[in-house]
């Protein structure tokens, strides 16, 4: 996974329980794991450049069902970012927010 370009990023975090949100997260590797997991991140391409982040190691029956997404069961907490044409991890646009809360999930 490469993650660089900016020291921090514009996420919106979907916890399994409680409300979503928007975080500035450190864009390096281990701090984007903890954001939703201690295990594996998944990385889970949507459309217009987005990609959902979510913890793949975790079964339904440790974390429950939270939603749906592009045919992909998140289990537990998740959060989206933008993807640059260079394939870095960048903030949302306010364009992203309006995509994300306009997907059926």
């Amino acid at each position: 996974m490469r993650i660089v370009l900016q020291s921090s990023v514009r996420v919106f975090y979907m916890p399994a329980e409680g409300m979503p949100e928007f975080r500035e997260i450190v864009s390096d590797p281990r701090t984007l794991t903890q954001v939703v997991s201690d295990g594996h991140l998944e990385a889970v391409p949507l459309d217009n450049h987005l990609v959902m982040f979510c913890d793949r190691d975790e079964p339904e029956v440790t974390l429950g069902y939270s939603f749906t997404i592009a045919g992909h069961y998140v289990h537990g907490d998740a959060f989206f970012v933008r993807q640059s044409d260079e394939k870095d991890y960048v903030s949302l646009t306010d364009d992203d927010v309006e995509a994300i809360l306009s997907l059926n999930i």
